[in-house]
């Protein structure tokens, strides 16, 4: 039987390319346009994030997209019932820009597409340290702090920051000062509260009618974007027998990059049980507390609200934002605290000493029961934010301004898929 040989060829090359591009196609993935709008505010490093659930993917490779020049972006996945691609903006991107980005998914994971992480943890000695390019940038104890000798034992708490620094190493915050040693660096416990038909203290820990103490990791995150960790907190009641309350979350991440350090501090509170607990209106408590440096005083530091109110006359006022600076051994540094227009009795009540209190030390509390009692029921979740901006030297009143607006209105996103 003769075989035709020259007839035989073509069609095997054309199986052959078929099932070749028949295989491409099945590999690939999707190129996802993104288009960013800044809107009425100029950005600053802004961190942004998109759901890319419907994206799977093991490597995400995000670019910049300016005219035909293309620019790798660092960009981190999390994962999560609702998985995220983050990454930030440029140092300054002005009001009204738009900035378009391209994002590849791809199967498969190599070395060359996991970017090293910038934000990295050092755990050690019942600390956790948030490193930015092996910079600390905070440190939280898990681990049961004690008073100096001779102090009351009652003093001791796990669960709070400190210190914070300044991008050059100088350090923001103090811990158990002599006047009150239940001061914590940045903490965040409740006052008047009330449990099961009981007045329970959780900040002032001597009454021993209360504590809140770490209980352990949710996750702990290095990464190119940003690092941090998600630890689970419990407010715990005294007595006979112990009974805790509220669960409390903190999901403190910071972000990378040069200068001005930004990191976000997170607070999601629950009931422990069916039992509610009412936060009741005090002066103070609660929402974010910081003890400052224990060099500043009221001739070397100086604190200023959104409102424009300063130490004379802030305290009992509403704020979206305050600012604090002050002069150390180690120089002037301060920080930025942001307030997110979705808290709990927004604008925010602050609790602040006044100049001549204690020798001009410095504590700040935004305190959100100040002028009202708050209910916690169960099956709820109750959550806080609040972004930190830390900076050497000091800002100015406008930059203050711009940068919650950047934080309190975030930028314009939209996706399409080519």
């Amino acid at each position: 039987m003769k075989i035709n040989v020259e007839r035989m060829k073509y069609p095997r090359y054309v199986m052959l390319i078929s099932l070749l591009s028949l295989a491409a196609v099945s590999q690939a993935q999707p190129v996802v346009r993104i288009t960013v709008k800044t809107g009425p505010y100029t950005r600053y490093r802004t961190p942004v994030s998109l759901d890319i659930s419907a994206f799977p993917g093991r490597t995400y490779i995000l670019y910049a997209v300016n005219g035909r020049e293309r620019k790798e972006v660092p960009c981190q996945p999390e994962p999560g019932v609702v998985p995220r691609l983050w990454w930030q903006l440029e140092d300054e991107v002005p009001a009204g820009a738009t900035k378009q980005y391209e994002l590849q998914v791809q199967s498969q994971e190599t070395p060359s597409t996991v970017p090293p992480p910038v934000i990295t943890l050092q755990d050690e000695q019942g600390s956790l340290t948030i490193q930015n390019r092996s910079r600390p940038v905070l440190r939280y104890h898990h681990a049961t702090v004690y008073p100096p000798a001779g102090v009351d034992s009652a003093f001791r708490r796990s669960g709070f920051i400190h210190p914070a620094w300044s991008p050059q190493g100088k350090v923001l915050t103090g811990i158990h000062p002599k006047d009150h040693y239940h001061h914590f660096g940045i903490w965040n416990p409740w006052t008047d509260t009330e449990f099961e038909g009981k007045t329970v203290d959780f900040w002032n820990i001597a009454k021993k009618t209360g504590t809140v103490r770490f209980v352990e990791f949710i996750s702990r995150t290095q990464g190119a974007v940003w690092g941090g960790f998600r630890a689970l907190q419990a407010h715990v009641v005294s007595g006979d027998k112990e009974k805790t309350a509220l669960r409390e979350v903190w999901d403190i991440r910071a972000y990378q990059g040069e200068g001005m350090q930004t990191w976000d501090f997170i607070s999601v509170l629950n009931c422990a049980g069916e039992s509610p607990v009412t936060l009741r209106h005090y002066r103070y408590g609660g929402g974010f507390g910081f003890r400052g440096h224990p060099d500043w005083n009221n001739e070397n530091s100086a604190i200023v609200t959104s409102a424009g109110k300063t130490r004379r006359n802030a305290d009992s006022t509403y704020m979206r934002w305050f600012k604090v600076a002050g002069t150390s051994g180690e120089g002037k540094a301060g920080m930025l605290v942001l307030v997110a227009p979705d808290n709990f009795n927004f604008p925010q009540p602050i609790r602040v000493w006044p100049e001549k209190d204690l020798g001009g030390q410095v504590f700040i509390n935004i305190s959100p029961t100040k002028d009202r009692p708050w209910t916690l029921y169960y099956g709820n979740e109750y959550t806080q934010k609040y972004r930190i901006v830390v900076f050497d030297e000091d800002i100015s009143l406008e930059k203050a301004e711009a940068l919650w607006n950047d934080y309190a209105h975030p930028p314009e996103m939209t996706v399409s898929v080519k």
